[in-house]
């Protein structure tokens, strides 16, 4: 999204995305809460968020690539705000 630049960060069971327009730097999105990576998939539960998602779950497949993350699936499945992801994260030490 031209704009906007979107981190996700995982730690140990918990992760977190947040968003930022860069005209700004204010924040535009942001979600997170606990993960669990199994079989391929990447389940994420949203125990808080700046929007109305607290509750909901996405299940994403994952594979890795050495430093790359790539998923793809539904986030917010069923529900009005439903979009498909297919994205890729670069690991940063």
């Amino acid at each position: 999204m031209k704009g906007v630049i979107v981190e996700k960060y995982f730690t140990g069971n918990e992760w977190m995305s947040l968003a930022f327009k860069t005209e700004n730097n204010k924040v535009w999105h942001g979600t997170g809460g606990v993960y669990k990576l199994e079989d391929g998939i990447l389940s994420e539960d949203i125990d808080y968020s700046l929007n109305d998602q607290v509750g909901t779950k996405n299940k994403l497949k994952v594979k890795v690539f050495n430093n790359t993350l790539y998923q793809s699936g539904i986030v917010q499945p069923g529900t009005h705000d439903e979009y498909k992801i297919e994205e890729y994260w670069i690991r940063v030490k």
